[in-house]
């Protein structure tokens, strides 16, 4: 019983085996005061056991503990996992790397390890649906850091992976799949346009917006953090400003922050303006690129999208170095510039260096 527990957890304090930490009473939790201990311990037990013992470890925290799953979503994963509980396993995995995005960053080691894991164990389940976000985790963490390629590798297996699906009798599953083609023909998209693919990046993110029905899809914003079509349409415009049709790349712009501003959702609209700050840059509005660069930080800095801050800083204070206050341009577009790489994120940084040459040029 508890007692029982209480008390032998008692003795292997004073024993000196382990140890009690946490301040709280709800945080409270035990370790071994040495790694060699915990092998030791380990060793000594049957697999079967600590099989037993690791899935009883996990399926207390969920009772007991629920709340918890939010703050230490890995601590389950590890439990379910020893504890040959693959379903939950895989879930709580999926929860730890989508919660290491929105808590260290999209390039954060444990981004890569979490997903790594939820994917490995939803290949062995032979769930193909649970493999999917897994993998797209897996693209984001790619794409972000900038390693296109290997994105680009993912990306094409997310839609071998759809329209494997999509071949199957199961009915259900095929039109699921269906719904996951929107995101793997976006993915796809947008890493073909940071490799200068513009026709195939046209083709994959138009693909991409011609399944989107925004009833039907509405949630893949709790699925995937994003609006598909939003995002699709704000690459679209990029991709017709790089094949020379910038009147038709400012329409569908206006058009994607019309559709944003009416979901009411912040994350959707601080991306939207983004989208369009950098395609005003491109046209060089130096006002314009201002004007949402400032409103896109201010919607970041409110909700804690650290992200689309320090890419909106480089961006508004090119605008300002362009409008004549230089040094204090040049302050805002070097500090952004900073923490963006000490994020760990290298996408469009090129692009983002060449901001900062061209405004220190105009310093002397």
């Amino acid at each position: 019983g508890g007692d029982e527990l209480s008390e032998a957890l008692d003795n292997l304090v004073a024993a000196d085996i382990i140890q009690l930490t946490g301040s709280d009473s709800s945080q409270l939790s035990y370790r071994f005061k040495h790694a060699l201990l915990q092998d030791a311990a380990h060793s000594s037990m049957l697999k079967t056991e600590s099989q037993h013992l690791h899935a009883r470890i996990g399926k207390h925290l969920e009772h007991t503990e629920p709340e918890r799953a939010d703050r230490e979503p890995e601590l389950f994963a590890f439990h379910f996992t020893q504890g040959d509980m693959p379903e939950k396993a895989r879930y709580y995995w999926q929860k730890a790397g989508d919660g290491a995005i929105r808590r260290l960053g999209y390039t954060a080691q444990e981004v890569v390890e979490c997903y790594s894991h939820a994917r490995s164990i939803s290949e062995t389940l032979g769930d193909s649906s649970k493999v999917f976000p897994a993998l797209r985790g897996l693209w984001v963490y790619h794409f972000i850091k900038a390693d296109l390629n290997k994105a680009k590798d993912v990306a094409f297996q997310l839609l071998d992976l759809v329209e494997r699906t999509m071949k199957t009798k199961q009915q259900n599953s095929a039109d699921d799949a269906g719904d996951l083609l929107i995101e793997a023909q976006r993915s796809l998209g947008m890493t073909c346009l940071y490799l200068g693919e513009y026709d195939a990046a046209r083709d994959h993110i138009e693909q991409s917006m011609a399944l989107y029905d925004h009833q039907r899809h509405a949630s893949h914003l709790d699925k995937f953090g994003v609006d598909p079509w939003v995002v699709s349409a704000s690459y679209r415009a990029h991709v017709l400003w790089f094949l020379g049709q910038p009147d038709e790349a400012l329409k569908q712009s206006t058009e994607v922050l019309t559709v944003a501003r009416d979901m009411d959702n912040p994350f959707v609209l601080t991306g939207a303006l983004a989208f369009a700050a950098y395609l005003q840059q491109h046209l060089q509005d130096a006002a314009a690129t201002k004007e949402l660069a400032s409103e896109a930080i201010v919607l970041a800095e409110k909700y804690g999208f650290p992200f689309w801050v320090q890419q909106q800083r480089i961006l508004k204070g090119w605008a300002m170095a362009e409008l004549g206050d230089v040094d204090d341009g040049m302050s805002m577009l070097e500090r952004g510039l900073a923490t963006y790489q000490e994020m760990g994120a290298r996408l469009a940084l090129p692009w983002f260096l060449s901001l900062s040459a061209e405004t220190l040029a105009r310093l002397g």
